[in-house]
């Protein structure tokens, strides 16, 4: 962010994160830009990504989208598609957070990466 505004990466890769990270961060942004996760995507504010530093073969990722507009309203919704992304992308959980209120699923707990 830059003065409360936020900063565009204009990429899929950020270079500092760990590779667990890194490959997670790519599968979601290729989810999210399908089309095919709208309740997923709308009002999305940031997306915080959580993992340790083992860099073996598997490794926890835990993945937080941040909204600005209430998720009570979809939560079903929401979860559903959340399931659907959390599988497709390996992570161990998805977590959706909204003003007062959260959400999250499980996936794979042992996550293979390439």
């Amino acid at each position: 962010r830059h003065k409360g505004e936020p900063i565009l990466l204009n990429t899929d890769f950020f270079p500092v994160a760990t590779k667990r990270i890194q490959v997670t961060m790519r599968a979601l942004l290729e989810c999210l830009n399908s089309g095919d996760y709208p309740t997923l995507c709308n009002n999305v504010t940031s997306v915080l990504f959580g993992s340790s530093w083992n860099e073996g073969t598997s490794s926890d990722i835990f993945v937080t989208l941040h909204y600005d507009k209430p998720l009570e309203d979809v939560e079903m919704e929401w979860s559903l598609n959340a399931l659907e992304v959390c599988l497709r992308c390996q992570c161990t959980q998805l977590t959706g957070r909204s003003k007062k209120f959260f959400t999250s699923v499980k996936g794979n707990n042992r996550a293979k990466i390439g």
